[in-house]
């Protein structure tokens, strides 16, 4: 049996014809480094939103509590008893205050999970841009394995 040689130029011409297939992997996973980059700042806003808000609350707080003190010390400046309007007055402005720290977190909350959301979507695109890295190369290895076989033939 006659033994084959190996065809250089064959196998030279199925690596050209298989080095596009190649470019577009290392494309696709360029991109996915890219998608995975997004995804991480948008977790990190995600977090900072979080930790914005819960300062923004403890301040909301702060300034509520100096607000309804003064309140309080202004009625008994004026020798207002904490009975009937002034305490009714008082209460509503300490509910309002809480209902603003919690209106703060909730709108938070949400902001980060979309951010999350984001995030999400961008790790997906990255695992789907992967795939096509991974598709593309084997692409290139089959288109090169097919040409230099019916080069060498």
């Amino acid at each position: 049996m006659a033994e084959k040689k190996l065809d250089l130029e064959a196998l030279a011409n199925a690596a050209a014809g298989a080095s596009s297939n190649f470019g577009e992997g290392l494309q696709y996973f360029g991109a996915a480094k890219s998608y995975e980059a997004n995804a991480g700042l948008y977790d990190l806003d995600a977090k900072m939103t979080l930790v914005d808000s819960h300062y923004a609350a403890k301040r909301m707080a702060e300034q509520g509590e100096s607000f309804v003190g003064s309140q309080v010390a202004g009625y008994a400046k004026a020798g207002v008893l904490f009975e009937g309007s002034p305490m009714k007055v008082m209460l509503k402005t300490e509910r309002n205050i809480r209902m603003d720290i919690m209106t703060t977190k909730y709108n938070a909350v949400r902001q980060a999970n979309a951010l999350g959301f984001q995030a999400l979507k961008q790790r997906l695109a990255a695992g789907r841009a992967r795939t096509r890295g991974v598709q593309a190369y084997g692409k290139g290895i089959m288109n090169m394995v097919g040409a230099y076989s019916l080069a060498s033939s």
